[in-house]
Formats: structure tokens, C-alpha cells, sequence
């Protein structure tokens, strides 16, 4: 277990005691291709650690320990090595590759088995490089037939249905793909899209825009119905020309190291705002000054049935994510510091309500 006391909001546990569990959770890029090193988790790691956020890295690889060591540019990173990353593997099972479904999945459940509070998701490089992404009508239409992001969606909603209402999924889209570098490894593009050789590495941008783009909509989908979903950018902060692959497909130690840092950034402004992608616009609805009834139980009880619930914080996300609007009574019962205004912090005040409430409170 690595850091120390953590500033987090209070929802998601973040103290010396109850470190956050996090799981990593993909292909190769997490399990680390380079000298077998841990990829970017070693320096995710580290900038959390530089952030004061007390966690645990979980997951059934590498559970031999909860420390190892690496040297970066003079720096010794002492890292959490455990996680859920495995070479080769797609989104789901095909023809030649298995699928991070199934490994989660079928047999034991390795989210119940490690209880994160945190899943960072990064699969689909090797959907892509299998050309498992069919493009050719147009990227508007890649959702309706049976794609790498079809599966990636099933993927999503099985992960958040074993999860807890208060923890968080992370999914991000993927780096570049240089199909120049590594050309033995797209050679399905040739016959599936009936290409030349020299058409290939266009053809691969495509497929790569095409379903970043889509995890990017299917992020928006999850936040739309309530669903604690968060977008990773991995592909942000990846530049091919700045020598950020190590073989075409894969990150360099570089590309890890800016990999790290991206999702530690991602990880302490969720835990700081409660949102990585804060609503650029204002509720629709602004909250009473006034309360309706001078009577704290009110508090987190946003639809007024005497409880609190899940409901409750759906009501309070979609009001913060311009997606609905509260009533006079939801408003004075979400503003859990009575500030007058509604943010993230209440978010979290209300979801802590909802762990601590039991039946005899009322």
C-alpha cells in the first residue's frame, strides 16, 4: 500500500486506513510490454503518491506483492505492482484472441474477488490491429453492427454492474497505431478492407479515430443514465512524432511515463471535484436559498420518500450534469453544506448518506 492521507472527497474512501483500491485493467499497454516493467502503472503510482492519495493497487497479476521498485531518470518509484492487464487480449473473445470479458468474467468474478473502488479500462488496440472494426459504412453507423465497440459496451455494463454505487469507472481510448512500424502486425487490413499495402497505415488512422471517437460517445451514453462512467485520453497525450511507441503499437518508456501522469491527473481531479469533465454550462435549475422545513433528516433525501437511496444521487448527478432539473424541496435537501450552491462536494455528501443510512435511522 502506497502514500499517505489523501484530501479526497469523502465518498470515495481515500485514508491511511481504507487506501483507494484501484484495478488496472486491459491489454499488453497495461500489463507493461517494455522489459516486462509495469508500464505507466509504476508512474501512476508514483504521481499519486506525489499527490498525498493513499491507495492500493489491486487485482489477481503480480499479487506477490504490494512493492516493487524502479529507477527513472535518477528517481527509485517504489510501486504497487498488482493489476489485471494481460498481453494480446481483446475486448472480447475471437478467433485467436481472448477477451478481457471472459477474464473477468467467466469462472471467477475478478471485480467482486477484488472489490476496486476505481477500474481503469483500457482495451480494444488488439480489436484494432485485428482490422475488428468495421468502418466501411461510415462512423456514425459503427455502433449498430457487431464491432469492437459493441463489445466494448458489454464489456462497460458488466463491469458497472459489479460494481458499487459509489465507485467509479474510468475508460479510455487508445494510442496511435504506426502501421508502418509494425506492418507484420495489421496485416488483416489487407484482405478485410481489400487494401494495398501502402493503403494500410491511412486505413488504420481511420479505425483508430473512428473508435476513440466512440468511446469518447459511449462515455457521454454511460454519464447520460446516471452511470459512473469517466473518460481516460490516453490517445491525448500519446504523440507518435515525439517518439512515444516503442515498436508502432506499443508506448515507450516515455509514452508510459506521460501515461502515468495522465491518469494520476484524471484520478486526483475526480477525487478533488467529484467529476473529471465538469458541465461546461450552468443547471438549468438554481437551488432555493430558503429551507422548506428546518429539519436536517432532510438532507440527501432528495425525492422526499424518507430515506436515502440511490435515487437520491441520480437526482443530485444529473441535476450537476445539465441532464435534469430539482425542485424546490430536492434542491434544499441536496445542499448538504448549506452554501447555497450545488457542486460535487454535496455529491459526495449525499452518497455517503446513502452508505451510512439503515431503516431504523428515521
Amino acid at each position: 500500500m502506497l502514500g499517505g492521507t489523501a484530501s479526497a472527497i469523502p465518498y470515495i474512501s481515500a485514508s491511511a486506513d481504507e487506501p483507494l483500491r484501484i484495478m488496472a485493467v486491459g491489454d499488453s499497454i497495461t500489463h507493461g510490454y517494455i522489459n516486462a516493467d509495469n508500464g505507466y502503472r509504476k508512474y501512476l503510482c508514483y504521481h499519486l503518491q506525489q499527490n498525498v492519495i493513499s491507495f492500493d493497487m489491486v487485482g489477481p497479476e503480480n499479487s506477490w506483492s504490494n512493492e516493487a521498485t524502479y529507477s527513472w531518470n535518477g528517481t527509485t518509484i517504489t510501486y504497487d505492482p498488482q493489476h489485471c492487464g494481460y498481453s494480446g487480449y481483446s475486448t472480447m473473445s475471437y478467433s485467436g484472441r481472448t477477451g478481457i470479458y471472459e477474464t473477468l468474467f467467466a469462472g471467477q468474478n475478478l471485480i467482486e474477488t477484488h472489490d476496486p473502488d476505481i477500474v481503469l479500462l483500457q482495451i480494444g488496440t488488439n480489436d484494432l490491429l485485428d482490422a475488428s472494426l468495421d468502418i466501411r459504412t461510415g462512423v456514425g453507423d459503427i455502433r449498430e453492427s457487431t464491432t469492437a465497440l459493441v463489445r466494448l459496451e458489454t464489456v462497460v455494463d458488466k463491469i458497472l454492474e459489479h460494481l458499487d454505487s459509489t465507485d467509479v469507472l474510468f475508460v479510455t481510448t487508445i494510442p496511435a497505431i504506426d502501421a508502418t512500424a509494425c506492418a507484420s502486425w495489421v496485416g488483416s487490413y489487407q484482405w478485410t478492407f481489400n487494401l494495398s499495402a501502402e493503403q494500410i497505415p491511412s486505413k488504420v488512422n481511420e479505425c483508430v479515430d473512428a473508435y476513440n471517437a466512440g468511446v469518447k460517445s459511449l462515455v457521454a451514453e454511460k454519464q447520460a443514465e446516471g452511470k459512473n462512467v469517466q473518460l481516460g485520453d490516453v490517445a491525448s497525450v500519446i504523440d507518435v512524432s515525439a517518439g512515444d511507441l516503442y515498436d508502432g503499437c506499443h508506448p515507450s518508456e516515455q509514452g508510459y511515463a506521460k501515461m502515468g501522469a495522465h491518469w494520476a491527473e484524471k484520478i486526483s481531479a475526480y477525487l478533488n471535484s467529484g467529476t473529471v469533465n465538469p458541465p461546461t454550462s450552468e443547471p438549468a435549475t438554481q437551488p432555493t436559498t430558503e429551507p422548506i422545513v428546518d429539519d436536517p433528516f432532510l438532507k440527501g433525501d432528495l425525492n422526499n420518500d424518507r430515506s436515502f437511496t440511490v435515487a437520491d444521487v441520480i437526482l443530485l448527478q444529473k441535476y450537476l450534469l445539465c441532464l435534469g432539473t430539482l425542485d424546490e424541496h430536492a434542491a434544499y435537501a441536496a445542499d448538504m453544506d448549506s452554501n447555497d450552491k450545488l457542486n460535487a462536494f454535496d455529491l459526495a455528501m449525499v452518497k455517503r448518506k446513502v452508505l451510512e443510512y439503515t431503516p431504523t435511522m428515521w
